[in-house]
């Protein structure tokens, strides 16, 4: 059966090759670095290499998400008979290979033994005027891969077919092969119309959605967000709704969002839907964004601030929330929560070098290691995956040398003295291909099996002690 998404790709694509343009030489875009999922800070030098540090204005944030509307969109007269571009310029694409090997301690009281992890993905993009105030951006994917039998690469490597969001319809992704742990499948990860005219923008339809300041824990992002090891964050997974933008005088934008959830069966439901509407400032300096409304069993209000005082950016966002379970208006028992994270960075010119350190508050995380299990059952769709309350996290990244970039992160849980460290070498090999070695250590008290006549009662010993030693290379190319 085929598509309807794929039968209005093809008319579309059908139209621009019927104008007979004559073709122009593309534009070369560069590797994209890792992705912030907010409008960069003038003056702040991108952080190169691992993922999980962030880069800054790069092709791979545009991909992620518009520029706010703050000025006029249609000042310029629509054209009678627009200049459609040619197909080298609307096609693109990339290849992803990945392959890890996952070390468990021997005496692990789960009986996992070591595994390994390999992906292929191939994206075919395109980006192209339907009208003059009409875009249209295509994002299909092909994925093979091997996964772990304990799932242990979830979070570090998810791809677009393993992304796990209650906003992101089963509908669009078909699985080809799954036979034991080997999988294959194919699906759309952004399919999105955006229209502007005036001071207003409207996208309609699966693309992604991010209001997060942070780098590593990010509080206020609610649609399918990044984990703190994501090795791979150039495309950040597309959820289903509609997005509305007005610039309502310069530097004073309204956004208004609905998102459309599914049950556990991926039936649409208002349950999981959400709603949220957001005023976003720019002020002396720093970006100010006010948030609130309904996302997945919850209401949120919040807030998030970034900017620069000299040499050093600050950022900090958080939210406070009361659970709905059945989003009917009827809170839960104990419906109140928040979270909270905030943190400065530095950057200076050798070597590109910066900086910078994240303290991060989720009030529903567990007192102790004895909680966890009950944290990750009650665990709401799309939180984020951590099971403590406090964190310390940091990060770092220099240029070794122009093609070589150096990068490493840490994330502590301060409750259970468990964390996790990475590091990662970035090479760039070629025009547009780029090399990652990189590894994750974790620490911290491992899981226990306390009384030798009941083997099946395991009593957890902190987060991120059990853990697997993580070693990984990854290839991309972008075409």
């Amino acid at each position: 059966m085929t598509s309807p998404l794929a039968s209005l790709a093809c008319i579309v694509l059908a139209t621009h090759a019927s104008r007979g343009d004559a073709p122009t030489e593309s534009s070369s875009t560069p590797p994209p670095l890792a992705e912030l999922p907010v409008e960069p800070v003038p003056g702040l030098d991108p952080i190169p290499g691992l993922e999980p540090v962030p880069g800054l204005d790069s092709p791979a944030q545009a991909n992620a998400q518009s520029p706010p509307v703050s000025s006029p969109a249609g000042s310029v007269a629509p054209s009678s008979s627009p200049a459609f571009p040619s197909a080298s310029e609307v096609l693109s694409g990339s290849a992803r290979m990945t392959a890890a090997y996952l070390h468990l301690d021997d005496d692990n009281p789960f009986g996992m033994e070591d595994d390994a992890l390999s992906t292929l993905v191939i994206r075919g993009i395109a980006n192209a005027p339907v009208r003059p105030w009409l875009a249209m951006e295509l994002n299909y994917f092909v994925e093979l891969g091997r996964v772990p039998g304990f799932g242990g690469g979830d979070g570090t490597f998810t791809t677009a077919a393993t992304a796990q969001s209650a906003y992101r319809s089963p509908l669009l992704t078909w699985s080809g092969w799954s036979q034991g742990t080997v999988r294959g499948a194919i699906g759309v990860d952004r399919f999105v119309l955006r229209m502007e005219r005036g001071d207003a923008r409207l996208s309609v339809g699966r693309f992604p959605i991010t209001l997060t300041t942070s780098t590593l824990i990010t509080p206020n992002d609610f649609f399918a967000p990044f984990g703190a090891t994501a090795v791979n964050r150039i495309y950040k997974p597309g959820v289903d709704g509609a997005r509305f933008e007005y610039a309502l005088r310069p530097f004073l934008t309204l956004d208004v969002m609905g998102v459309l959830g599914n049950d556990e069966q991926g039936d649409p439901t208002w349950t999981d839907s959400a709603l949220l509407a957001s005023l976003n400032l720019v002020a002396g300096g720093y970006e100010i964004r006010v948030v609130g409304g309904k996302v997945s069993r919850m209401w949120i209000a919040g807030a998030s601030i970034q900017g620069s005082a000299g040499p050093v950016h600050l950022h900090a966002e958080g939210h406070v929330s009361a659970r709905d379970q059945d989003s009917n208006g009827r809170l839960d028992a104990k419906p109140w929560g928040g979270k909270l994270a905030a943190g400065p960075s530095l950057s200076w010119p050798w070597k590109n070098l910066s900086v910078g350190v994240e303290y991060a508050y989720l009030s529903d995380g567990g007192a102790t290691p004895a909680d966890y299990l009950e944290v990750q059952a009650d665990r709401a769709p799309d939180a984020l995956p951590y099971l403590g309350r406090h964190y310390l996290s940091s990060f770092v990244g220099a240029d070794l040398i122009p093609v070589l970039n150096l990068s490493a992160i840490g994330l502590f849980n301060v409750e259970d003295a468990s964390g996790l460290s990475g590091v990662s070498l970035k090479y760039n090999a070629a025009d547009e291909v780029d090399i990652l070695l990189g590894a994750f250590a974790p620490w911290g008290a491992p899981s226990s099996t306390p009384d030798p006549l009941t083997p099946s009662f395991v009593q957890v010993g902190s987060e991120f002690g059990d853990a697997p030693l993580t070693v990984y290379v990854e290839t991309r190319a972008f075409f």
